[in-house]
C-alpha cells in the first residue's frame, strides 16, 4: 500500500468469511483437490534399522519406508470434517448435542 492509498475500509465477518471463501475456491479448483487428495494415498514414513548387504554380507544402516497409515487417516478425517462436517452434528440445530450411553450394572 502506498502512502497516498487510504487504508481499506473495515469489513463485517460475513463479508469475510465470504471473501475468503471465493478466493479459496478460485485457487484451490477441482484439479488441485483431487491431486491432494491422491498425495495422501502416497505419504510415508521411514524407520531406520539394520538390513544385511545382498553384495557383501555385512549388516548396514538403510532407511526403510512403508506408508503412514495413521497420518493419511488423520489427514482424510480433516479434509472430510471440513468437507461435510464432524459425524453427529447438522445445520438442524443438533450441534454440540452429547449422546450419554448408560451401561447396565454388573451382576
Amino acid at each position: 500500500m502506498s502512502a497516498d492509498e487510504a487504508p481499506a475500509k473495515p469489513k463485517g465477518p460475513e463479508k469475510v468469511r465470504s471473501t475468503l471463501g471465493r478466493v479459496i475456491r478460485d485457487a484451490f479448483d477441482e484439479d488441485y483437490l483431487r491431486e491432494f487428495a491422491q498425495s495422501i494415498k502416497s505419504m510415508s514414513m521411514g524407520a531406520w534399522g539394520y538390513g544385511v548387504c545382498p553384495e557383501c554380507g555385512s549388516q548396514k544402516k538403510v532407511l526403510a519406508q512403508f506408508p503412514d497409515i495413521k497420518g493419511q487417516i488423520a489427514a482424510w478425517t480433516e479434509l472430510m470434517e471440513q468437507a461435510e462436517g464432524r459425524p453427529g452434528t447438522d445445520a438442524g440445530g443438533l450441534e454440540g448435542t452429547t449422546i450419554v450411553v448408560e451401561r447396565p450394572a454388573r451382576v
